[in-house]
């Protein structure tokens, strides 16, 4: 499912360096580092953080598994956003989801939805410490992944000064705590049908920072670290 807005030379990563944004609604419910805005249209969740990085990572991988996204978008600004650790202010632009009707735990849509919830165990794994949710409409018919901002390694920047080693040393409690998830559901067999799907994957084929001016150093960074996970699990599995 490809939800990702390429800018339009195709590239992954927008300049938005001349963009001013009109506040959205809604503001007085989200934390300080991301916030509603209106562009080309349409209202946006705008976050810039420097974890921003692995939930770019986090939404590309997720389309690779056809799991549902509202659409979205990377940028990078060269304006003064105020935010530190993150070259050029690399952001994301969420689109507001009108109908949903709330936010629920990975898990939770087990019944209705059980290959949705295996792909999005599958994709935890690959998690630090805090899973994505579920957005859901009132029917409970249609979901929205997000919150993926902890896939991968938690960066630094120049990327050299990245620790790795908490990341692969914590694969397998990232693993055993989905296994018990999927277990639990009664999905143990389709969520380890698509992890090991994602433990095969060319990680470099799937990540990309086109248009950035660090695009080599950033790609570089979650590649890697994505990499050292996938290697621990084909030890593991």
């Amino acid at each position: 499912m490809r939800c990702q807005i390429r800018s339009p030379s195709g590239q992954s990563c927008w300049d938005l360096s001349a963009c001013t944004f009109e506040e959205g609604p809604g503001n007085e419910w989200v934390y300080p580092d991301r916030k509603w805005v209106k562009w080309d249209g349409r209202e946006w969740l705008m976050k810039s953080r420097p974890c921003t990085i692995c939930e770019i990572a986090g939404y590309q991988l997720a389309e690779t598994m056809d799991l549902p996204l509202q659409s979205w978008l990377a940028f990078y600004s060269s304006a003064d956003t105020g935010q530190r650790g993150t070259p050029n202010h690399l952001g994301m632009l969420i689109e507001r989801w009108a109908t949903v009707e709330f936010d629920c735990h990975i898990a939770v849509p087990s019944a209705l939805h059980p290959d949705l919830v295996a792909k999005a165990l599958a994709l935890a794994v690959f998690d630090r410490h805090e899973w994505p949710r579920w957005l859901v409409n009132h029917s409970g018919s249609e979901l929205r992944l997000f919150d993926l901002e902890c896939v991968g390694p938690m960066p630094t920047w120049p990327p050299q000064y990245t620790q790795f080693h908490f990341y692969r040393s914590s694969t397998a409690s990232a693993l055993d705590d989905a296994h018990k998830e999927a277990a639990e559901a009664g999905i143990l067999d389709v969520f380890l049908r698509h992890l090991q799907t994602l433990v095969d994957l060319d990680i470099s084929s799937v990540l990309a920072f086109g248009g950035h001016p660090n695009a080599e150093a950033l790609e570089r960074f979650i590649v890697f670290g994505i990499q050292l996970r996938q290697r621990k699990l084909r030890q593991l599995l």
